[in-house]
């Protein structure tokens, strides 16, 4: 017989190779690495509620996940959840034991009054899921990607011609730093 089991993420080496051995079977196209979560987990800012949790199968790591408030849009009571579930262990309930589990604990902050989660349109279940506990989809985020082989930088050569006579300015992050002090607040803003 199955058991589940949920509990604080431990950051010990052992945990993040099952997290991210998770994150790349899930997002196979968008590999990430030890290092990166590791780095994530530093830089981030401890005055935001933020909380890893893992799931486990009988002892076994088959799914992750956070809740934390949404520090890059901020509102009071909004939360934000996301869970990764391995690919051999979906459709198994581990996502709805995940998601009460994290409800409940929301429900315990005293201002809690939004939750918002993520996906990609191409992971169908994940929709699904979401869709069925009430969520609605009010941002969309495209992703462009560049085939390499296929580029050709005289295309863009000819782009940068046509800005000449405008107030358009194209500079690297290098030129940025020496040029301007509050060039990381403008780089940020364009994301």
């Amino acid at each position: 017989m199955s058991h589940l089991t949920i509990r604080p993420f431990n950051p010990i080496d052992q945990e993040y190779k099952a997290i991210v051995a998770i994150h790349n079977a899930v997002w196979f196209d968008d590999l990430s690495y030890v290092e990166a979560y590791k780095f994530q987990d530093r830089k981030r800012d401890p005055k935001h509620l933020f909380q890893r949790l893992v799931v486990e199968l009988n002892g076994r790591i088959v799914a992750y996940g956070i809740y934390c408030e949404t520090w890059w849009s901020p509102r009071p009571g909004k939360f934000y959840t996301n869970l990764l579930v391995h690919p051999d262990y979906q459709c198994q309930g581990i996502g709805e034991f995940f998601y009460r589990e994290v409800f409940s604990i929301l429900q315990q902050q005293p201002t809690f009054n939004m939750l918002t989660a993520s996906t990609r349109e191409d992971k169908k279940n994940a929709v699904n899921f979401l869709t069925r506990r009430g969520f609605e989809q009010v941002m969309r985020f495209p992703i462009s990607e560049l085939d390499v082989p296929a580029f050709d930088p005289n295309t863009v050569n000819t782009n940068i011609k046509q800005l000449n006579g405008t107030h358009i300015q194209l500079k690297t992050i290098a030129e940025l730093r020496e040029q301007d002090p509050d060039w990381l607040r403008k780089t940020w803003e364009l994301e």
